[in-house]
């Protein structure tokens, strides 16, 4: 659509960010499930789906090299939605 070569589009985003498109789109998907795992009682697998993730195992590894534990950990860590009894 721009009329530029991936690799050059991605050379000027890292050029500028100091990180390249993967990593910035990887972060941002990170974050978002942070924050459905922290605010909303949707499971890890509804919020896999929703990010885009295919691999449940692929997502977990992801996610544990960015926050330094599971998902399920950091639900328990961080939740601020009320459990219904």
């Amino acid at each position: 659509m721009l009329a530029y070569n991936g690799d050059y589009i991605n050379r000027v985003f890292k050029k500028q960010t100091g990180r390249s498109i993967l990593n910035y789109c990887q972060t941002v998907c990170m974050e978002e499930a942070a924050r459905l795992l922290s605010t909303t009682p949707l499971d890890v697998q509804t919020i896999i789906k929703q990010l885009g993730y295919e691999n449940r195992t692929h997502f977990n590894r992801l996610f544990k090299e960015y926050f330094q534990m599971t998902p399920a950990e950091y639900r328990m860590r961080h939740r601020q939605y009320l459990i219904k009894a």
